[in-house]
């Protein structure tokens, strides 16, 4: 049920964030989780709502470990500095390989710099708590790419 739970709104997200071009944006990176020395493929896909305010969806597949991610995050972005920006984000999600599936909230902060008009370079630090003393970290570099003008803080 939890992984039903979590992939609907992983879902809705997305869905949202097809709703309207102008604000969506997507992005593609690599991952490292501490600890566990793993390497992850990350893929996004955003929409800018009113004010500093985001929503996103996240996959991961995680190559040494066999095990994919699928979540969802609230984010909120400030810029600093006219070509640099920071935000923090606040999800949940589910991670599951071949023998289990776990869900885990997660957050952590990040942040952005303008590459070009529709192209950031971000970075991201995120905690995926699944509870009872169980998680990682992981950090993650990525090209963000803005689907029109005006979005992906």
């Amino acid at each position: 049920m939890k992984t039903v739970l979590a992939a609907t709104s992983a879902l809705l997200v997305l869905a949202c964030a097809q709703a309207a071009a102008q604000a969506t944006y997507g992005n593609f990176g690599l991952s490292a989780d501490r600890g566990a020395d793993n390497l992850a493929l990350t893929g996004r896909v955003g929409r800018d709502l009113q004010g500093p305010w985001s929503v996103e969806g996240e996959a991961a597949y995680f190559f040494g470990a066999d095990a994919a991610t699928l979540a969802g995050f609230g984010r909120a972005s400030f810029a600093v500095a006219p070509t640099v920006s920071v935000h923090g984000r606040l999800g949940y999600g589910v991670v599951t390989d071949l023998s289990e599936a776990e869900d885990f909230f997660a957050y952590g902060p990040g942040v952005s710099f303008l590459v070009s008009e529709r192209s950031r370079l971000r970075a991201d630090y995120t905690v995926y708590d699944a509870g009872r003393g169980a998680g990682v970290d992981d950090g993650v570099l990525s090209l963000t790419y803005v689907f029109g003008l005006g979005g992906g803080r």
